[in-house]
């Protein structure tokens, strides 16, 4: 998350910040997944290994995409009803500013992650690992 600020110097030195824009992304533009290198890429575990891991990735783009839309109105909603910040600084004031926007979206965050730790819980179970482990005779 980035916000621009337009910060006015007041009689006393200080300096008012008034939020103007923010710009924020959410995810990421690429995931990497990693297989140990004792696997053999094309073996059997390995894809065994990569199958259960892009299933990872998988939950994380659908929660994202599930939660894009809702991270969005919250950081419209909390940036429209920011009051301005008297600051030491300008950059000081954009810190604070950034923070309460941070602050804003912590709860939804956290119920974000709670649903990705709950579908990914759901592929990490022994009987999963089992029945992957069962793709390869060669572990």
């Amino acid at each position: 998350m980035r916000v621009h600020v337009k910060a006015t110097r007041t009689a006393r030195g200080k300096f008012c910040g008034q939020l103007t824009k923010v710009t924020a992304r959410i995810g990421y533009e690429e995931l990497t997944v990693y297989v140990a290198r004792k696997y053999r890429p094309g073996s059997c575990n390995y894809r065994s290994i990569l199958d259960h891991e892009n299933q990872h990735v998988a939950v994380f783009r659908d929660t994202m995409t599930k939660y894009a839309a809702r991270v969005e109105h919250r950081l419209n909603r909390t940036a429209g009803r920011m009051k301005p910040v008297l600051a030491s600084t300008a950059n000081q004031a954009a810190k604070l500013l950034q923070n309460k926007l941070q602050r804003e979206l912590k709860p939804l965050f956290r119920e974000m992650d709670r649903e990705m730790d709950h579908r990914n819980g759901k592929l990490d179970t022994a009987k999963n690992y089992r029945q992957e482990q069962a793709r390869c005779s060669n572990w």
